[in-house]
């Protein structure tokens, strides 16, 4: 499926190049034996007729029965729930977009339980939750008179849950470089929501202290569960962080062996080197864990280096860049780290279920595309 990027003809990307203080950081070693091999299994998950078929955000949910559920947004405020085993829809959830329930446009979402779901929209400072028959059950407005930096984070990439409470930590702006440990324990940036008596308020930064050395904080961490914790890591850095209290945190250096160098983009006022510098940039991405063998897939895009600033830009930036895939055992080695062909899958709509990884093969470039199903090829982790 094509991904038009909007971007304002009044901002352009900029490279800056940035690292993060890896003194401390334990090397990730690679280790053969293993690779990541589909099982030449494909999966389709049926979508009705009179629903948009186009995806923003989809995850896999474990219920209280130990069945596999899977979650499906897309643009249009629908979430869809499926049975993950038997590829059958049994719920459809219809988030207003007007009215008491609405929440304008949902850009993200992340599932408690069956009853009760985190719903985020687009380019608003709020969040709620929703039960299953998309009815609201809370929601709270974070932007408004607000000291301390804000985030937008549109499809939770980095809310993470403990008990009842969920917490959202927040993008640092402005210049951080020249503050001390110290001085940055001092603040509380990150929001913090107790589901259980809905009430929020701000708390510890809740972030590695080497992420307030990035030049650009926008390009923010993901975060993932892993093991009994959980991991940090950010687009423009090596480096990931684990950690089991979001106060002290353990790093660890596994950096790709298809990466050459890494870019983060910054935005100022040129459309044409806007585009040009986001086709180009190399980043990681998404992080998912697999708590069935306990790996954790980090995903990262790869730059098309060899485009002049005289090509079509805008048709090439239409259309999907190569990524990799590294895969990390619950040592931190480095067991897989595969390079991909982007005309045939998505990575962005890839999760991890009971087989495996699934690999969207639903991207418009693939010839075998069927508009009328999320199709999902599987891949597993194999010795040789």
């Amino acid at each position: 499926m094509k991904k038009n990027i909007l971007i304002p003809a009044v901002l352009v990307l900029l490279y800056c190049f940035s690292c993060i203080n890896k003194k401390d950081a334990q090397k990730c070693m690679y280790k053969s034996g293993f690779d990541l091999e589909s099982n030449n299994t494909i999966r389709k998950f049926p979508v009705p007729i009179n629903i948009d078929s186009r995806v923003y955000k989809i995850s896999s949910f474990i219920n209280d029965e130990n069945k596999e559920l899977l979650y499906f947004l897309n643009k249009r405020n629908h979430l869809l729930v499926y049975d993950l085993e038997k590829q059958s829809l049994i719920e459809q959830i219809k988030i207003a977009e007007k009215g008491p329930n609405g929440f304008d446009r949902v850009g993200g979402f992340k599932v408690l339980n069956q009853d009760s779901i985190i719903i985020t929209p687009f380019f608003k400072f709020k969040l709620g939750v929703v039960n299953s028959q998309g009815v609201k059950i809370s929601e709270i407005d974070y932007g408004e008179n607000r000291k301390y930096p804000r985030t937008l984070d549109n499809n939770n990439t980095h809310i993470f849950i403990k008990g009842n409470e969920m917490f959202l930590p927040m993008y640092l702006e402005g210049n951080w470089t020249t503050k001390n440990l110290s001085e940055f324990k001092e603040y509380k940036t990150t929001l913090k929501y107790n589901f259980k008596n809905h009430t929020h308020k701000l708390v510890g930064m809740h972030i590695p202290y080497e992420s307030s050395k990035l030049k650009l904080k926008r390009h923010f961490n993901f975060v993932s569960q892993f093991k009994n914790g959980y991991v940090i890591a950010f687009a423009s850095s090596h480096n990931i962080y684990f950690t089991e209290d979001f106060e002290t945190f353990k790093s660890y250096e596994c950096k790709s062996k298809n990466i050459n160098a890494l870019t983060e983009y910054c935005f100022t006022n040129d459309f044409k080197q806007n585009l040009y510098n986001r086709i180009r940039s190399t980043e990681y991405t998404k992080l998912l864990w697999d708590p069935h063998r306990n790996y954790l897939y980090r995903f990262y895009k790869l730059g098309k280096t060899k485009v002049s600033k005289n090509d079509d830009l805008m048709a090439i930036n239409n259309e999907p860049n190569p990524f990799g895939i590294m895969v990390l055992d619950s040592s931190y080695n480095i067991i897989v780290d595969k390079v991909f062909d982007n005309n045939i899958y998505d990575w962005e709509k890839s999760f991890i279920g009971k087989e495996g990884l699934y690999l969207s093969i639903s991207d418009s470039d693939n010839m075998n595309l069927d508009l009328n199903s999320l199709s999902f090829e599987i891949f597993s982790i194999n010795t040789n």
